[in-house]
């Protein structure tokens, strides 16, 4: 049955004691040292190039702690010129320095996508921390530095985030899958099939995804159906998928062949379409 009052608050007290402890590996330092808080933030940039317009780069926020932590909270930076989305939760763990000292580490992954080609700046993250300095509650802000970002300019003949044709789709792994229902070898003239095209496109949310492919062809009708889009959070990014419909009704009695759908992409880990 439900905890009685009681067992709720003996619950919430463990839970409370289980974060302080994590939180609170040391007991309190006489005075906050330079080295004792430290917060880094990396930039990962796919096959160690610039990104380009809209391609994902991730950035892996890092802090290790000596002191007691009592509370915190993370001010990040505008970010004015990316589009951006937190990949999960923060972790906290324990961790050793490389003198053996015990500390605590946090971590929290962010997916950033540039707008436009440029040489921009990830301005200082901020960890606001309340700590426990001999006794005394204190609050310290952590700044990581500065870190530059390029953004490339596409220089290619075709292509690239500028050119309305071909959509513009940098990606780690792209896949598409085509069904029909029911199998278009069993429809006679007059009766009808839905076709359905998942596309899943690793590093982008669905707001990137190219619209419905265009499927015209001789001697079959074609009824366009909705579009769905979804955005998947994993911890190397987010997937992003979209899923065309059509309903086909073939209009003459042979055979029909169907021209192929083409979906162009920009592979960001060897940096070619």
């Amino acid at each position: 049955g439900p905890p009685t009052p009681a067992e709720g608050e003996g619950r919430a007290r463990v839970w409370s004691l289980a974060i302080l402890l994590l939180l609170a590996p040391l007991p309190a330092r006489a005075e906050i040292e330079p080295g004792d808080l430290t917060l880094t933030v990396t930039a990962e940039f796919n096959g160690n190039s610039p990104p380009f317009a809209r391609e994902m780069v991730l950035l892996k926020i890092r802090g290790v702690y000596k002191q007691p932590i009592l509370l915190e909270e993370v001010v990040q930076p505008t970010l004015a010129n990316f589009s951006w989305t937190q990949l999960g939760r923060d972790h906290w763990s324990r961790t050793k320095l490389p003198d053996g000292q015990s500390a605590i580490a946090f971590d929290r992954t962010v997916a950033v996508f540039p707008h436009h080609a440029g040489d921009f700046i990830i301005e200082p993250f901020t960890h606001k921390l309340t700590v426990n300095d001999v006794g005394e509650r204190r609050v310290v802000e952590v700044r990581s530095k500065p870190i530059p970002f390029p953004v490339a300019r596409w220089t290619e003949a075709t292509g690239g985030p500028d050119v309305k044709e071909p959509w513009w789709l940098p990606a780690g792994d792209v896949a598409v899958t085509d069904s029909w229902s029911p199998d278009p070898e069993t429809v006679k003239l007059g009766e009808t099939t839905r076709r359905i095209v998942t596309l899943e496109v690793q590093g982008m949310v669905a707001e990137g995804l190219p619209p419905r492919p265009v499927m015209r062809t001789r001697g079959i009708l074609t009824f366009a159906g909705p579009v769905t889009r979804e955005t998947l959070l994993t911890p190397s990014g987010p997937v992003a998928r979209a899923t065309y419909q059509w309903d086909v009704r073939p209009g003459v009695p042979e055979v029909i062949p169907l021209d192929a759908i083409a979906i162009p992409w920009f592979d960001t880990n060897t940096r070619t379409m």
